[in-house]
C-alpha cells in the first residue's frame, strides 16, 4: 500500500511571551506607607517636645526648672544646726535645719500645766454644782415641812385650839422656807453658769487644750524638713543666724 504525503504542512505559530508586570504601583504604595510612618513619628516627637517644654522655662542657651519651693521658717529663733549645703539634692522629708527648741519646750510644759489646772477647775466647778443642788434639795424638803406644819396649825386655829397670833408665826416660817428654796435655785443656776459644759467639753479646758496643741506645733516646727524633692539653691543660712516667720 503506497503512503500519500501531503503537499504542504501547516506550521503552528509560536505563543507570544508573557508580558512583564510593572512594579511601579507597588513601589508607590510602599512610599506612601513610609511617609505615613514618618508623619506619625513626627507627631509623637512634637507632642513629647511640647510636654517637656511646658515643664521648663526656656532661655537662649538652656532650660531652667520652673518649679521652685521657697523654704522659710514658721517660728522665730536661732539656727543651731544645718543639715544641707548649696546644690545638694534632697528628698521629701529630708532635714534642712534646726531652730533652738528650748523656749518652745518650755512653752509646751506651761501649756500642759495650764490644761491640768483647767481640768481641776472644771472638776471643782462641777462639785460646786453638785453642792448647790444638794442645798436646793434640802431647802425644798424644809419648805414642804414648813407648809405641812402651817396647814395643821391652821386647822387647829379654825377649831379654836390655837390663837390667830400663833398661826402667824407658822405662816412666817413657811414663807421663809419658800424664799430659801428660791435662793437655792438661784445658787444652782449660778454654779451651772460658772461651770458651763462639764469635763473636756468645758470652755476653759478646750482653750487650754488648744494652747497646748499650738505649743506642740511650734515645737515641731523647730525641725525644718524639705517639702519636696529637688536641689538646694541660693543657700545663705548659717548656724547662729536668727530666723523669722516667712523670712
Amino acid at each position: 500500500m503506497a503512503a500519500t504525503t501531503p503537499d504542504k504542512i501547516e506550521e503552528t505559530p509560536p505563543r507570544p511571551a508573557p508580558a512583564k508586570r510593572s512594579r511601579k504601583p507597588r513601589r508607590k504604595h510602599v512610599a506612601w506607607v513610609v511617609l505615613a510612618v514618618i508623619a506619625v513619628v513626627a507627631v509623637v516627637a512634637g507632642l513629647h517636645f511640647w510636654h517637656q517644654a511646658s515643664l521648663y522655662e526656656s532661655t537662649d542657651n538652656a532650660y531652667v526648672d520652673a518649679n521652685q519651693a521657697e523654704i522659710a521658717a514658721q517660728i522665730t529663733g536661732p539656727v543651731i544646726r544645718l543639715y544641707v549645703r548649696d546644690q545638694q539634692h534632697v528628698n521629701v522629708g529630708d532635714p534642712l535645719f534646726d531652730i533652738d527648741p528650748g523656749n518652745y519646750e518650755l512653752a509646751v510644759a506651761r501649756a500642759r500645766a495650764q490644761l491640768e489646772l483647767a481640768r481641776q477647775g472644771a472638776s471643782q466647778e462641777s462639785a460646786g454644782v453638785a453642792s448647790a443642788e444638794a442645798v436646793l434639795a434640802q431647802r425644798r424638803a424644809e419648805a414642804i415641812n414648813a407648809r405641812g406644819t402651817f396647814n395643821r396649825n391652821e386647822q387647829l386655829m379654825k377649831s379654836g385650839f390655837l390663837s390667830p397670833q400663833a398661826i402667824e408665826t407658822f405662816r412666817s416660817q413657811m414663807q421663809s422656807a419658800d424664799a430659801a428654796v428660791k435662793a437655792a435655785e438661784a445658787g444652782v443656776e449660778q454654779a451651772k453658769s460658772a461651770l458651763g459644759k462639764s469635763g473636756d467639753q468645758n470652755a476653759a479646758v478646750l482653750a487650754a487644750d488648744a494652747a497646748l496643741k499650738q505649743a506642740e506645733l511650734d515645737l515641731a516646727r523647730t525641725h525644718v524638713t524639705s517639702p519636696a524633692p529637688g536641689v538646694v539653691a541660693n543657700l545663705t543660712l548659717q548656724p547662729g543666724n536668727t530666723v523669722q516667720p516667712g523670712a
